[in-house]
């Protein structure tokens, strides 16, 4: 009887997976797809370390797989729950290199600004938050980055880049909710600088636009 080699067992093995694809790629499919429910659920566990360690490691070995966004994006809130900005930083940025036609680009550029927000890094953040807004305009994350850029400007000591933040949201976004809160920040940006009247007028701008039925007591307290 003829001996089979070692080489012919592995040239046979080849040539089933070759004559059956669709199996072995279902398989890793499916393998894939529970290692992402698993890291999924460690971040739902707030294991967040673990979860921020897995959701990266899915993202590199499945660069290709429809959840491998999800996971970069999932990895750097995760890390950021826990504390670890730096780590964020790199995921979230690791998202905007390896995936920049995502949707969630914009939402992944915020939470980057938020980064450097919560090491009181104001000026970095202040353009990261705007580069959200210019860079995604159309998007829902436009006009918190043009708000959450204007406070961080304020911040960083900063005030004309912060009050043509708020201005530009104003007048850019004239029916988003973050446009009260410009408001108001630009008014006590004004008082704060002893620039009544530039506050009064910015008050008075505030009732002819929201209507006479404007409630908010906010302006009240300013």
């Amino acid at each position: 009887m003829r001996k089979i080699t070692f080489d012919t067992v592995v040239m046979i093995i080849l040539c089933m997976s070759c004559f059956f694809p669709g199996k072995n790629l279902s398989s890793q499919s499916i393998k894939a797809d529970n290692e992402f429910a698993f890291a999924q659920k460690l971040y739902e566990d707030k294991l967040y370390t673990l979860a921020g360690q897995q959701l990266r490691a899915f993202a590199n070995a499945n660069p290709d797989h429809d959840k491998a966004d999800d996971a970069l994006l999932l990895s750097g809130n995760a890390f950021f729950d826990g504390g670890k900005l730096d780590a964020a930083f790199e995921s979230y940025k690791e998202l905007e290199i390896g995936f920049p036609q995502s949707p969630l680009l914009p939402q992944s550029r915020y939470r980057l600004a938020q980064c450097f927000l919560h090491q009181n890094k104001f000026a970095e953040a202040a353009e990261s938050f705007k580069r959200v807004a210019v860079f995604h305009p159309q998007s829902d994350w436009a006009a918190r980055g043009y708000l959450e850029a204007g406070r961080c400007y304020l911040k960083a000591g900063l005030l004309m880049p912060a009050r043509n933040s708020f201005l530009t949201l104003i007048q850019t976004y004239p029916d988003k909710p973050e446009r009260l809160e410009a408001h108001l920040d630009l008014v006590e940006s004004y008082f704060q600088h002893e620039d009544y009247q530039e506050a009064l007028s910015q008050i008075d701008g505030i009732f002819r636009s929201f209507g006479a039925d404007f409630k908010d007591p906010r302006v009240y307290l300013l």
